[in-house]
């Protein structure tokens, strides 16, 4: 119930009172000294979860920008899902993962391997077969 004192660090950090509609400004809260002073000790450098780290560094501007680039790219995954193929099956897992992950660890704005496969998932285009001969015989 409490993702291992997950819960715990949410609320101190909920309690800082950033800034709700621009945040602290990219990655800059966790070397903010007047932010790190208000913390306890024992909560670590990290949200440990990604939604928070991204409304900590953004307010609810990074988050609805967070929620637009989650939706367009669903809708990426989703349109190369119906045309087939195995690329477009390993983005769609690589974005539920992703989406799940961020509750318990921060992924979004980190250079994390998931981080990483989600700009990857996201970006996503592969040459089809079909294509690579056409141009060969052009």
């Amino acid at each position: 119930m409490t993702f291992t004192g997950r819960t715990d660090v949410w609320r101190e950090l909920l309690n800082v009172h950033t800034d709700p509609f621009f945040g602290t400004g990219f990655m800059s809260f966790w070397d903010d000294p007047h932010y790190r002073a208000i913390l306890p000790n024992w909560v670590s450098s990290s949200a440990h979860n990604g939604y928070l780290e991204i409304y900590l560094a953004g307010g609810f501007i990074g988050v609805t920008l967070l929620a637009v680039m989650l939706f367009a790219t669903g809708l990426r995954i989703d349109k190369a899902l119906a045309g087939g193929g195995d690329y477009a099956v390993v983005r769609f897992a690589i974005f539920i993962a992703t989406l799940v992950a961020n509750f318990s660890e921060t992924n979004f704005a980190c250079m994390t391997p998931l981080g990483f496969l989600f700009l990857l998932a996201a970006i996503g285009h592969a040459r089809r077969k079909g294509r690579c001969t056409e141009s060969a015989q052009r």
